[in-house]
């Protein structure tokens, strides 16, 4: 699909109508009784406590923060209470927020502590400075929605928001644009770190908003999140990535023109949806299923134009791959490689260099490629002949050149005799060499047991 048909699309779908005791910050705001608790800000050093509080982050998140902004520096903490950014800059009146004419400027980092809350509402605007170390760390509740928020640019820093673990973000019928640095996935733009375990999922909803120059949306150690009718423009890197995170749905959204990935799935992700999402040009994989991913569904998908596969997996197992269209992508329209138990079933797969290549496969769980539809592509599918490969029902008859390449290219007249004799619409091409070995210490064995009871393994 033409970008600009794309970005039509988009304006058409989405248009964005420290804790008590020892080591506690000193209070310099007001006390305000707000019914259920009292509102309370204070000052600290961020090196005092950023450990405390994304204790559960990379090794190099501090690190890349201490880069741009002193551990000396002094931030907002948001203790205690609900605030917006009106009753915030109330108690805070000398420094770190300012009232701008068209809305709020924040000149220092803002940490909102476990049990306190920020409200950033309809029609307000935040804006970022990042000439000022200009951040948000969300320990608490964060809820933005029918807003704008932004960053300002200092150099190589942009700022950040990021949800620690134990948290809650919902984010809404807002847009964000020029956030985001460096190659922490922390600091990504937004990033949303869970708790890893998939039976205490914290409130992560991110939907209905317009993402723009961010360089990315990462989930980390989260489970039962919602990523749903957003819109990713000209993302810096991926623009929405998973880490380690289980039962997520991202479904209707629109990523166009990331620098990277349209959407990776990565690092023994379990028990995910993509479904019902629009992907086109984007520089890497449209849909990149990665290092351990397991029990994915990415059905009725759009991916257009990638620059390398359409939909890419390695090294990962029972992933379906169901009803989509995979147009014109720079390599394959979809390629799985060092993966088992894949199923590749009712897609459109028109105009890739390759519609399906498959390397790499392990043998006790065959491949399954059924009904779908191969259109012009240069090849229509490649093996290398690891693991057995059963087709069962697939339209080629719009497929030019080539049907078949790699080590399958030798039973391209068995299969079409056998086609056009009528014996049957499944045809099994038998491994011809050693099944390769996949690395299971990569996956959730909880995830993993799940998908040999589903492969039948």
């Amino acid at each position: 699909m033409p970008r600009a048909v794309l970005i039509l699309a988009l304006i058409a779908i989405f248009l964005p109508t420290a804790p008590a005791g020892a080591g506690e910050p000193a209070i310099s705001g007001r006390l305000e009784p707000t019914g259920v608790s009292q509102q309370r800000v204070s000052k600290s050093a961020i090196g005092l406590l950023l450990p405390v509080l994304t204790a559960t982050a990379g090794k190099g998140f501090l690190a890349e923060i201490s880069a741009y902004v002193p551990m000396t520096r002094k931030a907002i903490v948001v203790e205690s209470g609900t605030l917006s950014l009106k009753e915030l800059l109330a108690l805070q009146p000398e420094t770190g927020l300012v009232k701008l004419p068209d809305g709020y400027r924040l000149r220092s980092p803002l940490i909102i502590w476990h049990g306190a809350s920020l409200r950033i509402a309809k029609g307000e605007t935040l804006l970022l400075d990042g000439s000022q170390g200009a951040f948000i760390v969300n320990a608490g509740t964060l809820d933005i929605n029918g807003a704008s928020v932004s960053g300002l640019a200092s150099g190589a820093y942009r700022p950040f928001i990021l949800t620690a673990s134990g948290a809650s973000a919902r984010m809404s019928n807002s847009s964000f644009s020029s956030l985001g640095f460096g190659e922490e996935p922390e600091t990504a733009g937004l990033a949303f770190i869970g708790r890893g375990l998939p039976v205490a999922g914290d409130v992560v909803d991110v939907h209905a908003n317009r993402f723009s120059h961010v360089n990315g949306l990462v989930l980390i150690k989260a489970s039962h999140a919602r990523i749903a009718r957003n819109s990713f423009e000209d993302s810096g890197r991926t623009a929405l990535a998973l880490i380690a995170s289980a039962d997520i749905q991202i479904r209707d959204n629109i990523v166009i023109g990331s620098l990277g990935h349209g959407l990776k799935l990565s690092r023994g992700s379990s028990s995910l949806e993509i479904t019902g999402n629009i992907l086109g040009d984007n520089a890497g994989h449209g849909i990149f299923v990665d290092t351990g991913t397991v029990l994915a569904r990415i059905a009725n998908n759009s991916v257009d134009s990638s620059g390398k596969s359409g939909i890419a997996v390695r090294g990962s197992a029972c992933i379906e791959i169901l009803s989509n269209l995979i147009k014109t992508s720079g390599v394959s329209g979809v390629a799985i490689t060092d993966s088992f138990a894949a199923t590749v079933a009712r897609n459109t797969l028109t105009g890739n260099r390759t519609g399906l290549s498959l390397q790499g496969q392990r043998g006790e769980a065959a491949s399954l490629v059924s009904e779908n539809h191969f259109r012009r592509n240069q090849v229509g599918i490649r093996a290398d002949g690891r693991g057995d490969l059963k087709l069962n029902g697939n339209d080629f008859s719009e497929q030019w050149p080539r049907l078949f390449s790699g080590s399958i290219v030798d039973k391209t007249g068995r299969y079409l005799t056998a086609a056009q004799a009528g014996r049957g619409s499944l045809f099994t091409f038998a491994s011809n060499a050693e099944a390769a070995t996949v690395d299971q210490a990569q996956f959730s064995a909880f995830a993993l047991s799940s998908c040999y009871s589903k492969a039948g393994g």
